[in-house]
């Protein structure tokens, strides 16, 4: 499977191939050997997609280092699986319907 980017930008990228990349988009065909490619890895605008790295929103992130939650530990359920503020907070707040073990 060929390498995927994640389009971290806020507004649509060129890449060196002459295709058009959305933010937020995963994108096949950067050529990180390209100096226009490699420029925005460089600057963090194409990110490389790292197998069995937790995908999870900024805001998720930081709301898991404040609640000390372990993000390993929680299930995604937004786009893609990434973990949201959402899911972060039920991993940190149990249900009140779940029993108490005694």
């Amino acid at each position: 499977m060929p390498d995927r980017y994640l389009v971290r930008s806020r507004h649509s990228e060129d890449m060196a191939s002459g295709k058009l990349a959305e933010p937020g988009e995963w994108v096949v065909g950067v050529d990180p050997t390209n100096p226009y490619d490699k420029a925005k890895i460089e600057a963090g605008i194409f990110v490389l997609e790292q197998p069995n790295a937790v995908k999870a929103t900024d805001a998720a992130e930081a709301k898991a280092a404040k609640l000390e939650v372990d993000l390993s530990t929680v299930t995604g359920t937004g786009s893609g699986g990434r973990i949201t503020v959402d899911d972060v907070e039920s991993a940190a707040n149990p249900k009140a319907n779940e029993e108490e073990s005694p």
